[in-house]
């Protein structure tokens, strides 16, 4: 069972974890920055609805009115300082602040569909086109390959090469690609993509290139355009047929599908991901308002917190242990309570090691959500070493003080008449090991409990990528953080 849940015996599993560790082998380390989309800029400004979207959907962001927003513009990749080039991707991220508390958040690119269909497709795709070392450029022989196992990224590619490129991001188009589901207060499901249309003009691309003399060229010119004027954007719905596919995003809807203009964007503030809100924030497109859902019912939201049995478990193993080291440290220094002490202390070692069994079955039981994009291969790999060490010593640490009362030839008294039966024989020599490998098992579990929590104030304090939101009692929805408010 610990083979399974450490994922040992599913070693070729695609996982949150694993994806992150492809992106990092691909375009390397690149601490502070996203895996992908990892050059970028911050941006704020509101959405106009004009209430023609209520037809469709009762998600408040469809009534009459304006609601703030925040988000970013970006280059695909993981690469934060590559030059500006034009046929690279652009994408464009945002946050809609709902009124009642809600977000929608969506992240849409200006290619009209994307290149696979799964995220299987996806990861194999980075490692096909990942540059060789000898040239520079992606292996041949690797993305034939890729091409034959996955013969729809090809007609998607086409489709792409041969859709007009503007010559900036504030006269793209986004698109979001994958198909929704939109509920209307009636409850009626109509199938749903959208697109970002700029009311600034369309351009081509020059014929020139500049990102040779300037790197920069497509963000400097996006940001002093934004200084120069708000940028906008019109918000059309396209709906879809009972024919049309929601479950591939590298097949176009026919373009006769009607849309629907349901409010406009402005975007009037740019600012650096070192002072931005949105600099924390996973664009998820699955995190939506009542009155949008995924495009199939089996479509899974990602879970961004443990399950409420283990974030309630956790919280009664964190009480305990801290209730035991208080007592530990006092037993030590205030010798006139050491008996009551000890009193308290042998019963509540025991209750630990009934909870530690109760967490190891359900840890096993239960999905684990995935490490925020903040976290590094290695940062993963020292949380999960530290939970281990954490779960080992939360087993020894009761189990040895049992076994040194027993060879000590003392009662295990539980509470009242109630006493445990000793494990080991009466054998003085062994009583005294027993008693030192409990102390230094003791300041061992205290030195990784201070580790944990340090990890854990360092994350939610300095990095502010809400890890401890994983573990937090409340939902995470109804949460509003300082760039909510």
């Amino acid at each position: 069972m610990l083979a399974y849940a450490g994922g040992w015996l599913t070693p070729g599993a695609l996982t949150p974890a694993s994806m992150i560790d492809t992106f990092e082998k691909v375009n390397g380390l690149h601490p502070g920055f996203r895996r992908n989309h990892a050059k970028g800029v911050c941006i704020s400004g509101y959405f106009d609805s004009n209430g023609r979207g209520v037809a469709l959907s009762k998600a408040a962001i469809f009534r009459p009115g304006r609601v703030p927003v925040i988000g970013r513009f970006a280059l695909a990749g993981g690469q934060p300082y590559a030059a500006d080039a034009l046929h690279t991707v652009r994408s464009m991220a945002i946050l809609f602040k709902l009124p009642d508390g809600e977000e929608w958040r969506t992240g849409m690119n200006n290619i009209p569909v994307f290149a696979v269909r799964t995220a299987q497709g996806f990861h194999d795709q980075l490692l096909a086109s990942a540059p060789d070392p000898a040239t520079g450029k992606p292996d041949p022989a690797k993305m034939k390959a890729f091409l034959a196992s996955y013969p729809e990224t090809a007609k998607a590619m086409q489709l792409i090469g041969n859709h007009p490129v503007s010559s900036g991001f504030d006269n793209s188009t986004y698109n979001s690609l994958n198909a929704f589901r939109f509920i209307n207060a009636g409850g009626v499901v109509t199938p749903v993509r959208w697109s970002m249309v700029p009311v600034q003009p369309f351009e081509p691309i020059s014929t020139t290139d500049p990102g040779k003399a300037d790197k920069e060229y497509l963000f400097d010119a996006l940001i002093a355009a934004i200084h120069g004027h708000p940028l906008q954007w019109r918000l059309v719905i396209t709906i879809g047929q009972p024919a049309d596919p929601t479950d591939d995003a590298t097949i176009p809807w026919p373009p006769d599908r009607q849309q629907i203009d349901v409010g406009t964007l402005t975007i009037d503030h740019v600012e650096s991901e070192d002072t931005s809100p949105a600099r924390d924030i996973n664009f998820d497109p699955l995190i939506l308002p009542d009155g949008i859902s995924g495009s199939d019912v089996s479509t899974p939201k990602p879970r961004t917190q443990f399950a409420l049995q283990s974030r309630i478990l956790h919280w009664l193993m964190a009480a305990m242990l801290l209730a035991m080291l208080f007592i530990g440290v006092t037993m030590v220094a205030s010798l006139g309570d050491y008996h009551v002490l000890v009193a308290i202390h042998r019963p509540l070692g025991i209750m630990i090691l009934i909870l530690a069994a109760i967490r190891f079955v359900n840890r096993i039981c239960t999905k684990l959500p995935p490490f925020p994009p903040t976290m590094s291969r290695r940062e993963r790999f020292l949380a999960s070493s530290s939970e281990k060490m954490l779960y080992a010593l939360m087993f020894a640490l009761p189990l040895v003080g049992w076994g040194m009362l027993s060879a000590g030839h003392y009662p295990i008294v539980m509470f009242g008449p109630v006493h445990l039966p000793p494990i080991l024989p009466a054998n003085p020599t062994l009583y005294a090991v027993l008693r030192q490998s409990h102390t230094i098992l003791a300041f061992l579990l205290f030195a990784t409990f201070l580790a944990h929590l340090s990890a854990v104030l360092f994350h939610t304090l300095i990095v502010r990528d809400r890890l401890l939101d994983r573990m937090a009692l409340w939902p995470i929805r109804s949460r509003k953080n300082k760039s909510q408010s």
